[in-house]
Order: structure tokens, then C-alpha cells, then sequence
């Protein structure tokens, strides 16, 4: 279990040392078994680690609890660890509802599918997106993905979340 916990936090906080940048890469289920992920949490959300897009320079501090520690605070929620996301103060974080709200989408478009920097969301409602992050949200119409209109969030820089592919 620690070293699944240790494995999944290297592949979350990566260094671009070309653009002089650090990044947070989501690396998701090619590495991660998508059936024993740990619970996140980050400020008061709950989310998963591949819907999480942060700059790390906004990271005060990680906690983790494992094994019984873990099972005793959070239940069965926990039984695969519990990571702690603590952010430095003044982080505003959004989610889906907040964003397509803030951005003016209509009732219609609410509905489509969300991407983030065109890799689609499958569940869009663990979505939790620092609001520095986030360039532009629009609705796009590209046959070249599975459907034809979509909503896709554009953050700062695209290579900070990494697909769930």
C-alpha cells in the first residue's frame, strides 16, 4: 500500500525542467488501478486524482494516511488511503456546476459532454479545477472526437492534466 501511495504521488507532481515550469500530470488508469485509488481531498472537496488540475506552487502541503489509520476517519472511503491536498491560502477552486455557470453556458450546452484540453471527463462531477487555471471554456464542434459539440475547458497550460486515455 505505501508504495502504491508513493508511486501515485510521483506520477501526480512532475517537473518540466524545457519550460522552466512545474506541472501537475494526471497520469490516469494505464498506470493507476482504477479499483484501489485512494480517497482525495483537497481544501473541503472530495475528488479523484484524475480530475484534479492544481499548480504545484499552490500545494502548502500533502498528507497521507494509510492502512488502519485511514479505515478508522474515513470509513470504507478510506481503505485504500487517504491523500490531503492542502493549498496554500487564497485558492480558489471550481467545479463543473461553478464553471459552466460562471462561462454562461446555456441550459442546452450544461448538458454536453466536458472535456479538459479535449480529453473527455467521464465523470465530470469529481471535476476540480483551481480557478487560476482555467484559460477559456467554450463549446466546440469537432468531428475529429466522438461527438460532435462538446464543452472543453482550456487551461493554462494543456499539459497539465494528462488524459484518462
Amino acid at each position: 500500500m505505501r508504495a502504491f501511495i508513493i508511486h501515485l504521488v510521483i506520477l501526480a507532481v512532475t517537473f518540466n525542467y524545457a519550460s522552466g515550469q512545474s506541472r501537475i500530470v494526471l497520469d490516469g488508469p494505464r498506470h493507476i488501478d482504477t479499483e484501489m485509488r485512494p480517497l482525495v481531498l483537497v481544501d473541503t472537496f472530495t475528488t479523484d486524482i484524475n480530475y484534479l488540475v492544481l499548480n504545484p506552487q499552490n500545494i502548502e502541503s500533502i498528507d497521507i494516511l494509510k492502512d488502519s489509520a485511514a479505515i478508522s476517519r474515513f470509513g470504507q472511503a478510506g481503505k485504500f488511503g487517504v491523500i490531503f491536498i492542502h493549498p496554500k491560502a487564497g485558492t480558489k477552486f471550481l467545479q463543473i456546476d461553478r464553471i459552466l455557470n460562471d462561462y454562461n453556458l446555456s441550459n442546452e450546452d450544461k448538458n454536453l459532454s466536458v472535456y479538459v484540453n479535449k480529453v473527455l471527463m467521464q465523470s465530470a462531477k469529481l471535476l476540480l479545477i483551481e480557478q487560476s487555471e482555467i484559460e477559456n471554456v467554450e463549446v466546440i464542434t469537432d468531428n475529429t472526437i466522438s461527438c460532435d459539440r462538446f464543452v472543453n475547458i482550456r487551461t493554462r497550460t494543456n499539459d497539465k492534466t494528462v488524459n484518462n486515455r
